[in-house]
């Protein structure tokens, strides 16, 4: 018995011994057991690391930039988010501006990427502010603040300066992986001098951004200087560099700068008010209504239509539609014969083209003002719209739509560019041609006035030539 009980003594000692060696044992590390990812990092349920609490195992999150990122379906977000391409840093939260990933070419993709900024040696750009100060006189921060009026500006005049290098280019602009309108080409634009100095203050946090995303194809910006949407005078540009925020001017034509596209990302809308087919006015896009016209004269409340007109009244693209069959003058239809006062000659246009339709078969024919008597867009659910409501602009109203506030080249961009945007929502447009629409005044028995709304050119043409007619109406 005594032998016994020592048996089992030894035994457990033994027992004992070999279990404290087995605890001794090394255990397998947290990397081993697949514990690898910082904890700090992880996101959602996860399991941590018995031994270092700093290990998990788990999904890591997407690094996040220190900029919010512009991606190519219009969200914006500070983290790297799979399956979206980012096509911007926002710069300013405040007022929806994002800067291009990278230095913006002239030839996209091939070409150099510094250029000119107008390939003419005297361009002054009209409507544009010369903004006249000094070298580096931060005072021209707030010369003309919005970049995308100024490159409107620029683009309207690119004829006259015989090409617009930098401004074009940015136009010309549409990031890979942009599925978004607002990304696409017409909405990037030159930065003005404040626009430019506001990415200057951020530039560390935008190029710390910008490195992340490299595997974007994105850039840093340069230590050097970029061009502005801003002129001083016919000959020179206003520029920053991104080195130091020094504001300085060069020459348009012979010096040559790095060009960085900014874009508009905020709530999506039209330059000029939309009319819609049941009264309501908004420049917004307003689901479940139809556009049926701009509106270009709110004290008058007239609205243009979205497209041509053809010879049935039917809408049209580019179709010619002749003023009369013949020579003939409108009885107490007054001849406008002076440029001076065309814009208070006879500026009724439901008037005068009620007194052309009056005449009608006695005239030979009618063709224009019976092609807008016999419009009626699609969408129109309200007398005001319909048939025999839509007429022949008069000159003052043809001056009014390409003018706009006295902003005439802006006019036309915006109106183009308006018309742009409805038509990628859907919305049957036709752009304004370069060709001389007919008005409602006459010059005389055998002419009829006419307007290149493009360039706001004033002409005389023959009554039976074909001409463009573009129907308004009063709302």
């Amino acid at each position: 018995m005594k032998m016994s009980l020592f048996v089992s003594l030894c035994c457990g000692v033994v027992f004992y011994s070999s279990a404290v060696q087995a605890a001794c044992v090394q255990p397998p590390s947290c990397d081993e057991l697949g514990f690898t990812a910082d904890a700090s990092k992880c996101e959602g349920s996860f399991l941590k690391c018995p031994w270092d609490l700093s290990k998990a195992a788990c999904k890591e999150k997407e690094p996040e930039t220190s900029m919010p990122i512009l991606y190519g379906d219009g969200t914006v977000s500070k983290d790297i988010i799979p399956g979206k391409t980012p096509v911007g840093v926002v710069f300013d939260e405040t007022n929806k501006l994002a800067v291009s990933l990278v230095n913006i070419k002239e030839s996209h993709p091939l070409g150099s990427q510094e250029m000119e900024w107008a390939t003419s040696s005297s361009c002054d750009v009209w409507g544009l502010v010369n903004c006249t100060y000094d070298y580096n006189d931060t005072t021209v921060d707030s010369c003309s603040t919005d970049g995308r009026l100024n490159t409107y500006q620029i683009l309207a005049n690119g004829s006259s300066c015989n090409g617009r290098p930098a401004a074009s280019a940015v136009n010309r602009y549409k990031p890979t992986g942009c599925t978004h309108g607002l990304c696409g080409q017409n909405n990037w634009f030159l930065p003005s001098i404040k626009e430019l100095s506001d990415i200057y203050k951020l530039k560390m946090q935008i190029n710390a951004s910008l490195a992340l995303l490299s595997s974007f194809g994105a850039e840093s910006l340069i230590d050097d200087y970029y061009w502005s949407s801003l002129e001083r005078n016919n000959y020179e540009a206003w520029g920053l560099a991104m080195s130091d925020g020094e504001r300085n001017y060069f020459d348009k034509n012979s010096q040559d700068h790095y060009v960085r596209a900014v874009v508009y990302y905020g709530e999506q809308k039209t330059a000029i008010p939309i009319l819609y087919g049941d009264g309501t006015v908004s420049k917004n896009l307003i689901s479940g209504k139809t556009p049926i016209g701009l509106v270009f004269d709110e004290t008058n409340r007239l609205a243009m239509a979205l497209t041509d007109v053809a010879s049935d009244g039917s809408a049209a693209d580019g179709a010619y539609v002749a003023w009369s069959n013949k020579n003939y003058d409108i009885p107490d239809l007054t001849n406008c014969k002076e440029e001076s006062t065309l814009t208070t000659c006879s500026p009724d246009g439901r008037s005068n083209t009620d007194k052309i339709l009056a005449c009608g078969s006695g005239c030979g024919g009618t063709p224009a003002a019976t092609a807008v008597n016999n419009y009626q867009p699609t969408g129109c659910t309200k007398d005001f719209c319909k048939k025999s409501k839509w007429f022949i602009p008069s000159m003052r109203d043809l001056v009014n739509i390409c003018t706009l506030n006295s902003q005439m080249e802006i006019s036309h961009m915006m109106l183009n560019n308006s018309l742009k945007f409805l038509r990628r929502n859907g919305i049957n447009t036709s752009g304004i041609s370069s060709l001389e629409y007919v008005s409602s005044n006459e010059e005389s028995r055998g002419l009829v006035k006419t307007m290149l709304l493009h360039n706001r050119g004033m002409t005389n043409s023959y009554k039976t030539d074909g001409h463009m007619v573009r129907p308004v109406l009063a709302y």
